[in-house]
């Protein structure tokens, strides 16, 4: 037998890998050093992964204009309040134990509980938490929820390698939500409705904000999102079926990016044409109709976190706008839910075939959370729809919610053919008498251009604490608002993540 002649995992060796990011040759060549031998993995790049890759290493917080890093900030604290308000969640209580069975460093924070865990445990807790409420933020024209594996991957890396400072967190998530927005853009018109985007380009967004956390080179950068690629996926599957792996796919895309992150970090690689290749994410999941234009322009220079969409509603992304026509009406109308003998809504084509369930008994919560008869209704029997309203005493414990809800049709507007399109949304009420009244949205409230967006994250976030939060994170809310909102002038994020520890972490 010939002798391998590859070198073998010393410890060494093992020391090295763990020590230092490797040393990168040229033509995108990457080579190890190790005792009087190298080990040569050669690659050569096409021009868009490494123009991804290019990007994430070189982005400056400078390049981040105010609206950017405002938006940022508030979309950090939207998405830790929805965590915390998620805890008391049955389906989160399996994969705490899971966690807690397995033991591991206690070096990354699980949000609102007093474990600790490595980084990949404690991005997949929390990424869970993110998306288990149907609660967090929405980029509207990319479909999917930005923030849901970005955020948590990078605080577990963050916290895991310490002396992180609050700028390069900053630039980190900005990058990393920008680059899951611009995935769902560039190919959303030829993906299967099957397709999940949220954990699918989630997973790459979340790849972004290790590599960069990790302080990678474009070459290591550029093999943690081929590693991701081998990782990613989501579906819509366990939506229909009101599975708690609907939103486990964010707990695992956050987990896969630190995972991509260590592994190339130590000189693993991955697929090199993710995107364009044969088998890159273009050809299998968008049809070959990845759009390199959409990912592309303004790159660098318009970050697409300015345009995230808070919800009001802890619910499916494209029932706001109907929810908030529907309140509207309530508002400025003196109108009985029991005089009505009919609410229409008119849609686009796929809100109206997603959304339109007619059946609501015997329904999960995660099933009627893209229920929209079954929402409009809740809502215009209890004139709002919060998170109390979804909790399970509340779903089938009001025979008169159900009994509108199935007085509610969901059409498909005739004039919007664009695919993955969410606005504008009509509801009419018909009373009775045959009166009646009628509502058109553009845009919900929460949207980019609502003028009091902040203020609503504000009285979002404590609204959330209230609802899951323990008595120390109620208190400290003022703490973890302000620390949050200076948070380019933090030396570490430590000082961040310290704010929202529990009692029984101290």
């Amino acid at each position: 037998m010939r002798p391998c002649r590859r070198p073998c995992l010393t410890p060494t060796l093992l020391d090295e890998l763990l020590s230092t990011p490797g040393e990168v040759g040229s033509a995108g060549s990457i080579l190890i050093q190790t005792s009087g031998s190298r080990h040569a993995s050669c690659s050569r790049g096409h021009p868009m992964e490494r123009a991804l890759a290019e990007h994430i290493a070189h982005a400056r917080y400078e390049a981040l204009d105010a609206s950017v890093i405002e938006s940022t900030k508030s979309f950090i604290l939207d998405t830790l309040g929805v965590s915390l308000a998620g805890l008391c969640m049955p389906g989160i209580q399996p994969l705490l134990a899971y966690v807690l069975q397995q033991g591991g460093r206690g070096e990354s924070t699980i949000l609102g509980h007093r474990a600790r865990g490595t980084a990949e445990q404690a991005a997949l807790i929390n990424g869970a938490l993110a998306h288990v409420l149907d609660y967090d933020e929405t980029h509207v024209a990319a479909n999917v929820h930005a923030n849901a594996a970005v955020f948590p991957a990078a605080l577990a890396v963050a916290e895991q390698q310490g002396q992180v400072s609050g700028r390069e967190f900053l630039v980190a998530i900005a990058l990393g939500v920008d680059l899951t927005c611009r995935l769902g853009i560039a190919c959303r018109q030829g993906m299967s409705e099957g397709w999940w985007p949220t954990s699918l380009f989630g997973a790459f967004g979340a790849a972004a904000a290790t590599a960069r956390l990790l302080g990678l080179d474009v070459d290591r950068i550029r093999q943690t999102l081929g590693i991701a690629y081998a990782q990613a996926t989501g579906n819509r599957q366990a939506m229909l079926d009101g599975g708690d792996a609907k939103y486990l796919q964010c707990g695992l895309a956050a987990r896969s990016a630190v995972t991509a992150g260590h592994f190339a970090r130590m000189g693993f690689t991955g697929a090199t044409h993710f995107l364009s290749g044969p088998f890159g994410l273009s050809a299998l999941y968008a049809g070959g109709a990845l759009r390199e234009a959409a990912l592309f322009e303004g790159l660098g220079r318009r970050f697409l976190g300015a345009e995230l969409t808070c919800k009001l509603y802890p619910c499916c992304s494209a029932a706001q706008a109907p929810l908030h026509a529907a309140l509207e009406l309530m508002r400025d109308h003196p109108i009985d839910a029991r005089s009505l003998a009919e609410i229409r809504v008119q849609a686009p084509r796929e809100v109206a075939e997603q959304l339109g369930r007619p059946d609501q008994e015997g329904s999960t919560r995660i099933q009627l959370q893209v229920n929209l008869p079954y929402l409009v209704a809740a809502a215009v029997v209890r004139g709002r729809l919060s998170l109390q309203d979804l909790e399970e005493d509340a779903l089938h414990g009001s025979p008169e919610v159900l009994w509108l809800a199935k007085r509610v049709t969901v059409e498909a507007a005739s004039t919007s053919s664009l695919r993955g399109a969410e606005l504008p949304v009509t509801v009419e009420f018909i009373a009775r008498d045959g009166t009646r009244w009628q509502r058109t949205v553009d845009a919900p409230a929460g949207a980019p251009s609502y003028m009091g967006r902040r203020e609503q994250i504000l009285d979002k976030f404590r609204s959330c604490l209230g609802h899951g939060g323990d008595e120390t994170l109620r208190a400290r809310s003022g703490l973890i608002i302000e620390r949050l909102f200076h948070l380019e002038s933090l030396d570490s994020m430590d000082r961040l993540t310290e704010a929202f520890r529990t009692r029984s972490e101290e």
